[in-house]
């Protein structure tokens, strides 16, 4: 099952949830009770031979060095 980041539309608050294929879409905020709404995953890939810490980069998005 696939884990999905959701946002609260009505206070802002953060959450995961674990989505099987027939699961409804829609999810409950654990704080409010409002609408969660899902939004894109940001994930870190690691490589060994990176001397560049991809966390230094204050935006996350800092070009890689060659």
């Amino acid at each position: 099952m696939p884990l999905y980041e959701y946002v609260c539309s009505e206070c802002g608050a953060e959450a995961e949830f674990l989505v099987g294929y027939n699961d409804q879409d829609e999810r409950e905020c654990p704080e409010c009770g409002g609408k969660m709404e899902r939004v894109f995953s940001v994930f870190r890939a690691e490589n060994s031979d990176d001397s560049q810490d991809a966390g230094s980069c204050p935006t996350g998005t800092c070009p890689l060095s060659s």
